[in-house]
């Protein structure tokens, strides 16, 4: 996932701000701005991303954001 991500995007700006762990569960409330490489846009978004370890690995992910921004951003 993240070697994707590298392939099309250039993170200008990556700040998790805040954690919150509980259990097997890590919740983290961020800040990104990005550039994507094929258009030359960028945008950017708060997040959270949620993960699930158990056993040392990650068993579940899942992240919010402006989806709708970022969209706009791979639109040539």
């Amino acid at each position: 996932m993240f070697t994707a991500l590298g392939g099309s995007l250039e993170f200008l700006v990556f700040e998790p701000r805040d954690f919150v762990a509980q259990g097997d569960k890590v919740v983290v409330l961020g800040y990104y701005e990005a550039r994507v490489k094929s258009t030359g846009k960028t945008y950017s978004s708060e997040w959270v991303m949620a993960w699930t370890i158990d056993n040392g690995q990650v068993v579940k992910f899942r992240e919010y954001a402006d989806t709708a921004a970022e969209l706009a951003a791979f639109k040539p």
